[in-house]
């Protein structure tokens, strides 16, 4: 048996002399079991000729494609906890170099909030990490691995500018960084663009 505290509270005080404090609360903890055998021998006809091989999975996107997407899953900022699974769509199709569609519009993609947090510096503002995971094309789960796109009509200088220059996109690890001013309590129909990286960039992440 091991034991886990059900919740942890730090506090930091800085040099000078502002605080920072956080609550981590361990909830929904499962137990996971697996059960396998040793087979010293293979079963008779399954390296025959005639057996089924099993199909390859499927490969992952190319990297610098464009995607355009609406997050439909609502993130209520009063209950999201980092680890919730997020559902996206595609608003336009995704095209290959040579034009060619690698996924339709509409096609759904899945991935989860790995970061949420909730910061006063340099104003009070709500902080999501979203990783995109895989995306459905023709009825298969193709990995995915993307990085936020950011377009300089889209930016806004008055925000970009007062945010710390640590909070900049990691590329590496294919999250998005996304703030939202503290008055905001819920996203529905959130709209971000995205463009895929090499899914080798993720070799150094845990």
């Amino acid at each position: 048996m091991v034991l886990i505290p059900r919740e942890t509270r730090l506090r930091t005080i800085r040099r000078d002399g502002s605080e920072a404090f956080s609550v981590t609360t361990y909830s929904g903890c499962r137990e996971y079991a697996s059960k396998s055998r040793m087979l010293l021998e293979a079963p008779p006809g399954s390296a025959g000729a005639g057996a089924e091989r099993p199909s390859a999975p499927p490969n992952a996107l190319p990297e610098g494609l464009h995607l355009h997407t609406r997050i439909v899953t609502p993130i209520d900022f009063d209950t999201a906890w980092a680890g919730d699974s997020i559902e996206a769509v595609l608003r336009s199709p995704v095209r290959d170099k040579k034009h060619n569609i690698e996924a339709p519009t509409g096609s759904r993609l899945h991935g989860r909030l790995v970061r949420f947090a909730h910061a006063s510096e340099p104003f009070d503002h709500f902080e999501l990490g979203i990783e995109l995971e895989s995306i459905e094309i023709n009825g298969r789960s193709v990995p995915l691995r993307a990085a936020r796109y950011f377009s300089p009509s889209a930016m806004t200088p008055i925000i970009a500018s007062r945010l710390p220059a640590s909070a900049t996109d990691d590329r590496s690890l294919g999250i998005g960084t996304f703030r939202f001013r503290g008055d905001r309590s819920h996203l529905k129909n959130f709209e971000s663009e995205w463009i895929t990286v090499s899914t080798n960039e993720k070799s150094d992440r845990p």
